[in-house]
């Protein structure tokens, strides 16, 4: 696994995740007045730090980018040393894990209530295929 590998992984990893979260608005799966990465993340940025909300989308690719791959190669694997049958595998259930996480950070969200379950749903269904294809492109050297 190289750095360019996990980078490129992370990159190819986000745009399908950010594609799936745009094409649930488009299915109207979620509500048309609330966005995920501006209402949610952005919000949670702005209260934190006053920030403008679109930094949400800037936080949203710099952690898919960057910090996840780096976590799952070089303290997942590299420091606790966890591979569970295969590169594949080992990168969903660690995106399983921040799924999770998300879910819960989530219920500190001004989320419409009618919408959390499927928003859940899509949480967990987006970190699976970005699990995929970060342990897919983790597995080639380039």
């Amino acid at each position: 696994m190289t750095f360019v590998s996990l980078v490129t992984g992370g990159l190819v990893g986000t745009i399908i995740m950010t594609m799936m979260i745009l094409y649930g608005y488009m299915m109207k799966m979620m509500p048309e007045n609330w966005n995920m990465i501006t209402d949610g993340l952005g919000a949670m940025m702005n209260k934190m730090m006053g920030l403008p909300n679109s930094m949400g989308w800037l936080m949203h690719f710099m952690i898919g980018v960057i910090i996840h791959p780096l976590l799952f190669e070089y303290v997942w694997v590299g420091t606790f040393g966890i591979t569970l049958g295969g590169a594949i595998l080992n990168a969903v259930v660690f995106a399983m894990i921040f799924a999770l996480m998300m879910i819960v950070m989530s219920t500190m969200m001004e989320i419409p209530e009618f919408s959390r379950m499927m928003m859940a749903i899509g949480i967990i269904m987006a970190h699976l295929v970005y699990g995929l294809v970060l342990g897919y492109f983790s597995t080639l050297a380039f």
